[in-house]
């Protein structure tokens, strides 16, 4: 197996709507580079509009059946259709979860002008190891697969950059700017007390179910992890945005203990007790903890490797699904609105269904068009006289921060039910 060193060429796949992008990324592997010669960029030059969107769409199949397989991919996060130049052909991030799902190792950076923590943290649950913006420069990626060595595929990993999947590099955060050793001890013990105390915080807001505290508490997490290079935990608290639950605490737990392993050896000398307590609070807690759910946690970025502290739990049911207790005193429909619509109420209801698909949509891509689609779709409930969906779609752009795909669940199943309403028992919708 050969290993990979920062000397060694990386085999590199790049995809850009923009054809100026691709050429940049051409005159990147071009030589002297330290990307494999072999590296390539999509889609291919000179292909009409509906190829061209096809080749975008075929990405990910394209990847998982080369062979070998790139150690990266470098994905452009809005891939803009070159036949209905307003809309997507596909996006970074739908290409990231095919391939992941498909079994992909290695590398995955999404390039974008829009890099808030809020998007970066929707790239790394998609599955992305790293955010670049639009004008890094080639020196950039190559620091981020470097340092993303725990997601790169093994034949281009040796045994401490597995490692470096856990921890940033050496010379990279603390690492390498705090060279006093009792400074960074100091540091670092700090980090283990802080963090210690935040996973308690969230376990017992699981206990209370307080979710709507949960956000802020990972967000410091995050935080936490951020600042001594704790990768691996950190993209994983990432994923946890979207939805958190126990199973997801007892995989962060686990990691946790790993990433104390990790500073252990990286510090040398003995492993300090608080490791030992770590493993061992992680152990109980999903042994406490397996009643409450089904399946394996959740803990890892898609491209980590199973935790050897993993226990068998399989995921629970999220707990932040949106209350609908405000609303379900309001009748479901307005018959006089409905009535008044005639035969228009179909092609009505056909929109409101869009405006759905458009926001699902914009939470695929990590759009900032929620709060506008919300809007809209307030309009076409109360166009179609969806009294209780438009007062649940009120309540959802007062937060549309928080909009996400719990929220859009439940709008689509008030919509169900609105629907079932409008076609009996007067069936005022068309079959």
């Amino acid at each position: 197996i050969e290993a990979h060193s920062a000397t060694q060429p990386l085999l590199v796949y790049f995809i850009d709507d923009e054809p100026t992008m691709r050429m940049v990324y051409g005159s990147w592997v071009r030589s002297p580079s330290p990307l494999h010669p072999d590296s390539k960029v999509f889609p291919p030059p000179d292909l009409p509009a509906a190829e061209t969107d096809e080749a975008m769409r075929g990405f990910a199949g394209h990847v998982l059946a080369a062979r070998p397989r790139p150690s990266c991919v470098v994905l452009d996060q809005n891939l803009r259709s070159q036949v209905m130049r307003r809309e997507n052909a596909t996006t970074g991030t739908e290409i990231a979860t095919a391939l992941r799902a498909g079994g992909y190792k290695g590398s995955i950076v999404i390039r974008s002008a829009n890099v808030s923590q809020k998007v970066i943290n929707e790239y790394l649950s998609a599955g992305a190891s790293a955010v670049m913006q639009k004008d890094e420069p080639r020196e950039r990626l190559v620091q981020l697969i470097v340092e993303a060595g725990g997601a790169l595929p093994k034949e281009f990993a040796s045994d401490s950059e597995q490692e470096a999947g856990l921890l940033v590099g050496e010379h990279e955060g603390i690492w390498g700017s705090v060279s006093d050793a009792e400074e960074r001890a100091a540091i670092l013990s700090e980090f283990r007390r802080g963090v210690r105390r935040t996973l308690d915080d969230l376990l017992a807001l699981l206990d209370a179910r307080d979710v709507g505290a949960l956000p802020d508490e990972l967000h410091h997490l995050l935080g936490q992890c951020r600042a001594v290079g704790a990768r691996r935990i950190q993209l994983a608290v990432g994923k946890c945005k979207s939805a958190f639950d126990y199973g997801k605490l007892v995989g962060l737990e686990e990691l946790l203990a790993e990433t104390f392993e990790a500073m252990d050896a990286r510090c040398g000398g003995e492993p300090l007790e608080s490791t030992a307590a770590q493993c061992s609070h992680a152990k109980q807690l999903a042994d406490r903890l397996a009643p409450l759910v089904g399946g394996p946690p959740d803990k890892s970025p898609p491209s980590a490797t199973p935790s050897k502290h993993s226990s068998v739990l399989p995921p629970s049911q999220p707990l932040q699904r949106p209350q609908r207790d405000n609303t379900d005193a309001l009748p479901l429909v307005n018959w006089e609105i409905a009535r008044a619509l005639g035969d228009a109420l179909n092609a009505a209801c056909v929109e409101c269904e869009s405006t759905l698909e458009k926001l699902h949509k914009a939470l695929v891509s990590c759009g900032e068009q929620c709060e506008l689609l919300l809007r809209s779709l307030v309009g076409c409930c109360e166009q179609i006289g969806a009294t209780r969906m438009a007062r649940l779609v009120v309540d959802f752009e007062s937060r549309h921060t928080e909009f996400g795909p719990l929220q859009l669940d439940a709008l689509r199943t008030l919509h169900a039910e609105t629907l079932s309403a409008l076609s009996a028992p007067e069936g005022l919708l068309a079959a």
